[in-house]
């Protein structure tokens, strides 16, 4: 029986490099790209080979027409969502008030958030 050897070349596209070189997946904040200061903070993501080509002016002003938009049937519509995830129960994340203690709440004075949809069957009227 005689033995051979298999060589794949992948072609990985120009739109993985990033994630692939793992600039914005680093689990240690200081190398994560647009989290270091000294690298220019978010500028850093701007001037990254990736994102050279957008204009950032425009796309503040909402006036880049994005390349894919996902139909949806309803605000929330799962459908582009793999069932593997969609089919989970969820699942809250415990509060620790021991951790809690040790945030300084000073960061969220003024900060407030109320979700008028949640709870909300679909096509019913909100609350008042």
């Amino acid at each position: 029986m005689r033995k051979t050897s298999l060589c794949v070349t992948w072609h990985i596209p120009l739109s993985f490099s990033l994630i692939l070189d793992l600039q914005f997946m680093q689990k240690n904040v200081s190398r994560r790209l647009g989290c270091v200061a000294a690298h220019g903070g978010e500028e850093a993501i701007k001037h990254h080979s990736f994102f050279r080509s957008i204009d950032w002016d425009k796309m503040e002003k909402r006036q880049i027409k994005p390349p894919f938009k996902p139909k949806m049937k309803s605000k929330k519509d799962v459908a582009n969502f793999d069932q593997e995830f969609t089919r989970e129960d969820p699942v809250l994340t415990p509060i620790n008030p021991e951790l809690v203690k040790t945030i300084n709440q000073e960061e969220f004075k003024g900060f407030s958030f109320y979700n008028k949809d949640f709870g909300r069957k679909p096509g019913a009227a909100a609350p008042t």
